[in-house]
């Protein structure tokens, strides 16, 4: 009797052990923002050491964010990363402090939620706050204009 309840408990602690686990849900869009693949991930309750993201075993640069350029009034405009965690980091080669120009970021309401009219040479894009999605964002550089989808995971 008493080994019929040992093997019960064993048995009871196993499957106990193997529901310590957590599920990521992982979404994939197409360049136009629209969700294609929806993949579960199932993460265990002791999971191995991670890498970081920037440096792998041998210090070996990897996992670089992909840079996003366009050239707007003579000035070369890189952002990213894009898709972005909340962070976005928009950097203008040549920018002079004497020309106007303004950064807008919109939800796909229409609603402004990010309005920046003193731009620099190198700025940050803060949209942590906000839900995931697709959001625009509009770079106007005294005349010019361009227009970029803004993915947030």
């Amino acid at each position: 009797m008493k080994l019929k309840i040992l093997i019960v408990a064993i048995l009871a602690m196993a499957s106990f052990a193997s529901m310590a686990q957590t599920i990521e849900i992982v979404y994939d869009y197409d360049d136009a923002g629209n969700r294609i693949q929806r993949e579960y991930k199932v993460i265990p309750a002791n999971p191995p050491a991670i890498v970081s993201d920037t440096e792998n075993t041998d210090g070996d640069k990897k996992n670089e964010p992909e840079v996003y350029e366009d050239f707007l009034a003579e000035k070369q405009l890189k952002i990213y990363p894009n898709p972005t965690r909340g962070r976005l980091k928009i950097e203008m080669v040549n920018y002079n402090v004497n020309v106007e120009g303004s950064i807008q970021v919109f939800d796909m309401g229409g609603r402004i939620i990010k309005n920046i009219t003193n731009l620099s040479e190198s700025m940050d894009i803060d949209i942590t706050s906000q839900p995931a999605g697709s959001y625009i964002m509009v770079i106007v550089i005294g005349n010019e204009r361009s227009e970029w989808k803004v993915i947030k995971q």
